[in-house]
């Protein structure tokens, strides 16, 4: 295949369907190797079980990452009811089993009680720093890693549909795990697909560990799928081969999205030529628009990068993306 490098793209993002059973590190290093990129990152990791959107920044655009957290993100999350498990997913052991399964009524009534802010436990199995160590690390040596409740927020989860589990639906998904029948009833294990959004930080993981707590009859992830992360969606989203496809042949515009995509949710102001020099040489610009954070344009349109607007209207540049001299595209 041709190794042509992207046209003209200096600072943008790619919408990445990430696979299951692949880390999110490793799709940012097949897309970096693809394009012999210096520069390339992702806004919010998914598990290796976890599939779906993976935002992964190119160049300049690894910069503006920080500003994709303040979006909300989308998911569907498969909870097994009657188990919990060590990592709070099906790839650990299991803990607790429960005969006593809830009815959806149940299921919709905590639910509820999820929405808003409230205070979570991450997982044990989870990159949180413990005393300097991942909580992961620390809790493969057998353990219990002593984990501060965090802030969460929930804006919204849905109970879509609830089904029975067998040991070959398990597999079928590729799911390698025996259902014990002293677990469950005989048709199998209930599971529900739970719509939920929610806050950066917020782990599904751990929604399920809390959901089973509160029925009385423990529960677990058992399949994630990020629908939306901010401006990316599941459906606009390519599939790791097509990015990097694009990427080696030279028409990766054709799917990337441009940087100032992270920053939709700030207000945005021009600068005249002067002022626009000023920015762009890390200097106060005196401006009138909202304070706060803003993304800047020159009177052509082209982003110049984040600024944070102060209370007496001067502008302080804190990400800049051009350089100084080069005219607008």
């Amino acid at each position: 295949m041709s190794s042509k490098k992207p046209p003209c793209l200096d600072a943008y993002f790619l919408n990445v369907i990430k696979p299951r059973h692949m880390t999110s590190a490793k799709v940012v290093n097949t897309i970096k190797r693809a394009g012999k990129f210096r520069r390339v990152g992702h806004a919010g990791t998914l598990d290796p079980l976890a599939d779906g959107v993976l935002p992964v920044a190119v160049g300049g655009a690894t910069r503006m990452t920080a500003w994709l957290h303040g979006f909300t993100k989308s998911y569907v999350a498969v909870v097994m009811f009657g188990m919990s498990t060590t990592t709070d997913d099906l790839e650990g052991r299991p803990v607790t089993r429960s005969s006593v399964l809830p009815s959806p009524v149940r299921i919709r009534r905590h639910l509820r009680r999820l929405v808003g802010e409230t205070m979570q436990q991450p997982p044990a199995y989870s990159a949180v720093r413990v005393q300097g160590k991942r909580a992961y690390a620390v809790a493969r040596t057998g353990e219990s890693p002593q984990l501060a409740e965090r802030k969460a927020y929930v804006a919204s989860a849905r109970l879509l549909e609830l089904d029975h589990w067998t040991a070959e639906d398990l597999n079928r998904v590729g799911l390698d795990w025996t259902v014990s029948e002293s677990c469950g009833s005989s048709r199998g294990m209930l599971v529900a697909a739970i719509e939920i959004e929610c806050g950066t930080g917020t782990y599904i993981r751990s929604i399920a560990r809390d959901l089973g707590r509160a029925l009385g009859c423990g529960a677990c992830l058992a399949g994630l799928t990020r629908t939306r992360v901010g401006p990316f969606c599941l459906p606009q989203a390519s599939s790791l081969k097509e990015a990097v496809h694009s990427i080696e042949n030279g028409f990766v515009g054709k799917i990337a999205y441009a940087a100032d995509v992270a920053g939709l949710r700030s207000a945005g102001l021009a600068l005249g030529f002067d002022e626009m020099s000023r920015f762009l040489h890390g200097s106060m610009v005196n401006v009138e628009g909202s304070t706060g954070w803003n993304r800047v344009y020159d009177n052509a349109g082209r982003f110049l990068g984040m600024g944070d607007v102060e209370s007496g209207g001067l502008l302080r540049p804190k990400v800049v993306l051009q350089r100084p001299g080069v005219g607008a595209a």
